[in-house]
C-alpha cells in the first residue's frame, strides 16, 4: 500500500534545534537599501565602524554635519 509505510523522517527529534539559552536577547533588525557598488562599498565600511565603535561613528558624523554649515 503507498503511503503507509512508516519512517522516522520529520518531527520533533530529542536534542534537535539550537540549545536553549544562545540565542542573543537582543538583535539588530535587518534593513535593506538601494545602493550603486561604490556607495555600497562605502556603506559598508560606515557600518563595520558602526559596530565597531559608536563614539567614533558620532564623531565622524558630527564632524561632517558641522562643516557643511
Amino acid at each position: 500500500m503507498i503511503g503507509t509505510k512508516k519512517t522516522t523522517w520529520g518531527g520533533r527529534r530529542t536534542g534537535a534545534g539550537r540549545p536553549v539559552g544562545t540565542k542573543k536577547a537582543i538583535t539588530r533588525k535587518t534593513r535593506s537599501i538601494a545602493a550603486f557598488d561604490d556607495e555600497w562599498e562605502m556603506i559598508r565600511q560606515f557600518s563595520k565602524i558602526v559596530k565597531k565603535d559608536k563614539d567614533t561613528a558620532k564623531k565622524i558624523l558630527d564632524g561632517y554635519y558641522n562643516e557643511e554649515k
